[in-house]
């Protein structure tokens, strides 16, 4: 399905099940570079939306960290969506992905799209956690923030029997981000976060050689950031992330993925 604006998507009838009531309380599994800035995008954009934030973190000294930087954010008069560590996150609403094994070191981009490089690993720590969850009676929703993003979200309904329903994957709002830099706002993307994404121009008068172009740069644009000696985390954990998440909780237009059987 294709809509020429924006709008058509917030009116379209999501495959996902929808969250009905707000606030919800959102339990975060991994705090590392994305989940931290994730952490700190629902907290500061959070509110009224998000009534509580768990997080769960392997490292332990990484996890006080973020309790004394992340959960000590508060302006004066207003105070912003309570964080805390939480061991069990099955009392959730919604459960989010953003653990990961190890990202590949910078260079490795040159060899390998390094998503891909991510998925064993990452499979395997999302089958653990489901595992976990489904046996302490979740019901919730899964946010799937790591990568292969849309890779887990198959692995998460076909290997661990999850409904499609209840996993939305969240990679395709960067990817929109980094077309709209170079594009402008009217760009629509196609497909996955990755290889494969297509940039259309602009849906009125479509230009094929400059959505060649433009989906040329936003698909490597990764590779641009480890190039200037950095891992490209910052812009996925917020676009992809806090504000996506946000907007589908809010039943507000987004981009997310999800695998349909």
């Amino acid at each position: 399905m294709s809509w020429k604006k924006k709008e058509d998507y917030a009116n379209s009838v999501s495959h996902a099940r929808m969250i009905r009531h707000l606030p919800v309380s959102i339990g975060v599994i991994g705090a590392g570079d994305v989940g931290r800035n994730l952490l700190l995008g629902l907290r500061l954009l959070g509110k009224g939306t998000i009534e509580n934030l768990s997080f769960w973190e392997m490292n332990p000294n990484q996890a006080q960290r973020i309790l004394h930087e992340v959960g000590v954010i508060r302006a004066f008069n207003d105070p912003l969506v309570p964080l805390r560590y939480e061991e069990d996150l099955s009392g959730c609403d919604v459960v989010v992905f953003a653990a990961s094994g190890g990202v590949p070191p910078l260079g490795d981009e040159k060899k390998v799209d390094v998503r891909l490089l991510q998925y064993e690993a990452n499979a395997r720590i999302l089958g653990e956690w489901i595992d976990k969850l489904e046996s302490t009676g979740f019901t919730g929703l899964y946010f799937i923030l790591s990568d292969p993003v849309d890779f887990l979200c198959q692995t998460a309904v076909e290997c661990f029997s999850l409904p499609s329903r209840r996993v939305i994957g969240f990679g395709q709002g960067v990817m929109y981000a980094r077309a709209a830099f170079y594009g402008g706002a009217q760009v629509h993307i196609y497909g996955p976060h990755g290889a494969g994404l297509w940039v259309a121009n602009d849906p009125f008068n479509y230009d094929p050689l400059l959505s060649q172009e433009l989906t040329q740069k936003t698909v490597v644009e990764n590779v641009l950031i480890r190039g200037l000696g950095f891992k490209p985390f910052i812009a996925p954990a917020f676009t992809s992330g806090a504000l996506s998440m946000l907007s589908y909780l809010r039943s507000e237009s987004h981009y997310a993925s999800h695998y349909i059987q």
